[in-house]
């Protein structure tokens, strides 16, 4: 285990959570601060000791045994599973960049029709469910927030977020934070289109929580309850299985 000598501020995100719009934010308040920052997956432990923030955006709690625990001050992000799988279809199917991981996934999305996609979706989140399921939510040094707040009341919650860090209001000031995410929001990323508003050639498909309702076919509702379904309950976004 690595161990350093000064808190190490961690963003823990998920595949299809918001993460590449508050990678934005994070991105322009350590430009705002002097903070050095980098992602998870391009550190090796002696990179750790250079940087200030990293961003992790494949949250796996096994991550952790590379820091010192208790000198990381992060938060983390998690979606409803079944909205991460509707917006995971459209993303590999349409708009995501091609890279070698999604190949097979955007063909055998091709092939198919959109409710077999959807359920193959749902197998393809195998190992993100996993790793969202072995969280600790219960770390008192992690800040645990969700994609359906964050993007609703987005200027409250990363205030809240940077106040836990201990940033602000002291190194990050109100009108700073505001400026970033207001430079930041749907509408302007979207190309001009509201909430709700969809194409599914672009990135910011919809930005809506609840999809899944309008792409769930009861036979995928059944597939989805019986792989899932506890964690569903588990992470607090349903009460039982029926629904």
């Amino acid at each position: 285990m690595l161990t350093t000598s000064a808190t190490k501020y961690m963003y823990f995100g998920h595949h299809k959570c918001a993460s590449t719009w508050i990678l934005r934010i994070i991105t322009a308040v350590c430009e705002n601060m002097g903070l050095r920052l980098a992602k998870y997956v391009d550190l090796t432990p002696k990179d750790i000791e250079e940087v200030d923030f990293i961003a992790d955006t494949g949250a796996d709690v096994a991550h952790l045994e590379t820091l010192d625990s208790r000198q990381v001050l992060g938060f983390h992000v998690i979606r409803d599973p079944r909205d991460i799988v509707v917006s995971a279809y459209f993303s590999h199917r349409y708009s995501h960049p091609l890279a070698p991981w999604l190949e097979e996934q955007r063909r055998i999305l091709s092939e198919v029709n959109f409710e077999e996609g959807i359920r193959t979706s749902i197998d393809f989140r195998a190992k993100q469910f996993q790793e969202m399921s072995n969280w600790d939510y219960e770390n008192p040094n992690i800040f645990e927030t969700r994609f359906e707040t964050i993007t609703k009341s987005s200027l409250d919650e990363f205030t809240a977020i940077f106040r836990f860090l201990g940033l602000y209001p002291h190194l990050i000031t109100q009108r700073m934070l505001a400026e970033i995410v207001d430079y930041n929001n749907y509408r302007r990323l979207s190309e001009g289109r509201e909430y709700g508003v969809e194409n599914v050639h672009h990135h910011y498909r919809k930005g809506i929580s609840g999809d899944w309702v309008n792409c769930f076919s009861k036979r995928n509702k059944d597939y989805f309850k019986q792989r899932y379904g506890s964690m569903l309950i588990y992470l607090g976004y349903e009460p039982d299985l029926d629904w």
